[in-house]
């Protein structure tokens, strides 16, 4: 497959992550979520376009919920940069961010390889604030 052919297929991709449901943290509970692998982007909800997170996981669930959402900074690359970045003093207060100010979509994407590719592709054309 030629690179033409490859980005367009990386592109389908992410479109067809930007266009699945959006999930308000609001009213996220854990069952909301597959325990598949997937990638997944997190956003505020006022900002659509200003990606502030995307990754990918081998476990949907655990990944947004329990390490991003409840977890502490230890657990969560993105709870780490945002309190690091001193616009948040700790974890709870990056929670209540979350919760308030944020929504998320996902995808399924059980092929690993295929799936860094993409999150790979989607933080170099995004740049998410919070990735590296």
């Amino acid at each position: 497959m030629n690179y033409e052919d490859q980005i367009a297929k990386l592109s389908a991709q992410l479109s067809e992550l930007l266009e699945a449901p959006i999930i308000a943290f609001s009213n996220l509970h854990p069952l909301d979520l597959p325990i598949n692998s997937g990638i997944y982007h997190i956003f505020e909800t006022s900002k659509f376009s200003d990606t502030i997170y995307f990754g990918e996981t081998d476990n949907l669930r655990t990944r947004i919920y329990q390490n991003h959402l409840m977890g502490n900074s230890q657990a969560s690359t993105l709870k780490k940069k945002l309190v690091n970045s001193g616009k948040f003093p700790d974890a709870d207060t990056v929670i209540t961010y979350l919760r308030n100010e944020c929504g998320l979509q996902y995808i399924c994407f059980p092929e690993k390889t295929k799936k860094m590719r993409l999150e790979h592709f989607v933080i170099d054309l995004l740049a998410p604030s919070n990735n590296d």
